[in-house]
């Protein structure tokens, strides 16, 4: 308490509820000044800060030098964006009767997979369908495999759209079973997605795990 200017501590008995409030607000108070601190220094240092895109830099270059050939700006490990994206694959076509497409025209198994196609599109993520990928004991077709511009990491997603079904359950766990021995991890590089007939795949759920997949929390 402060009086005629000066300030004069007040003990408090027994109320410990008030004496919580008290402490918390002084812990706040306290708090204030150093975070916006640190918001001032973040501000800065995004105005100030230019990210490092290859990429970007060879688009920006004079006229000149556009189109010229056997320069290689990526280090050895490092994915150039664009020619991942337009590269071709070898893609699964065994039993390949959909009839369902995404927003770009990409043909998939079905229904839920166009819709997360479409999604992945609308959010700028480069994608394959269905790539032929080597685990040790056999060749596997992941429903999508992603590139995360940011990153340059790729990543994979399985949705499985029958987990009702018994059987069909047990080969995805099979399947989930060689993913991890060869050293694919759950909410890392591989994510999966699945629905039943009760309950389908919807749009919020797709977004969610796209916003997992690219490191939004």
């Amino acid at each position: 308490m402060r009086i005629e200017g000066k300030d004069y501590l007040i003990p408090i008995r027994g109320d410990k509820k008030l004496f919580l409030a008290l402490k918390t607000r002084r812990i706040i108070k306290k708090c204030i000044p150093v975070l916006k601190e640190r918001i001032v220094l973040c501000e800065n240092f995004l105005r100030k800060e230019v990210f490092y895109d290859p990429e970007e830099i060879v688009r920006k270059l004079p006229e000149q030098y556009q189109g010229l050939q056997g320069i290689d700006v990526f280090l050895e490990d490092d994915i150039n964006v664009s020619e991942w994206s337009t590269k071709a694959y070898q893609r699964n076509q065994m039993g390949f009767t959909g009839m369902h497409f995404t927003a770009a025209g990409v043909q998939c198994r079905s229904k839920s997979e166009a819709m997360i196609g479409t999604r992945l599109e609308a959010r700028g993520i480069p994608y394959r369908t269905e790539p032929e990928t080597e685990l040790r004991s056999r060749t596997v077709y992941p429903d999508f495999e992603m590139l995360i511009e940011d990153t340059r990491e790729v990543k994979y997603w399985e949705h499985f759209g029958m987990i009702d079904d018994p059987l069909y359950a047990k080969k995805c766990i099979v399947k989930l079973k060689e993913y991890s021995e060869c050293g694919f991890r759950l909410g890392d590089n591989l994510f999966i997605t699945y629905e039943t007939q009760e309950q389908p795949l919807t749009m919020l759920e797709i977004d969610a795990t796209i916003d997992r997949i690219i490191g939004i929390e």
